[in-house]
């Protein structure tokens, strides 16, 4: 698996390079996986792709805060982050796990050797 330590200048700057990466790998038809380990530079808001965002953000709040509210591509709650949290996209194979079906499973394999570096 590759390892890729990178932030970028802003929430969105991130959230379009986990994207990208996962759209590059997809598109490439191999078997690579990659983590990409950030730290969000400023406060932020993320939901998930099916977020319901008037349900779980008060939009205003976050407008006269400054904070943006971003939808990332993947699906999962809404989170609140910024500067001193961790991020994380990994795009894992299938192909090479494919026990990795179950959501669970592939938060397992990912945070588990995180979680014991820290």
């Amino acid at each position: 698996m590759q390892l890729l330590e990178l932030t970028l200048e802003s929430p969105q700057a991130n959230l379009a390079l986990d994207e990208a990466l996962l759209e590059t790998i997809e598109e490439e038809s191999s078997h690579r996986e990659l983590l990409r380990i950030w730290e969000a530079p400023t406060p932020m808001v993320v939901v998930g792709r099916s977020t319901k965002i008037d349900e779980e953000v008060d939009r205003a709040r976050c407008e006269e805060l400054g904070i943006p509210v971003l939808r990332r591509a993947s699906g999962g709650a809404t989170i609140v982050a910024g500067p001193g949290c961790l991020m994380y996209a990994a795009v894992l194979s299938h192909a090479q796990r494919p026990q990795l079906a179950l959501l669970d499973a592939a938060h397992r394999t990912v945070l588990e050797p995180l979680a014991n570096e820290l």
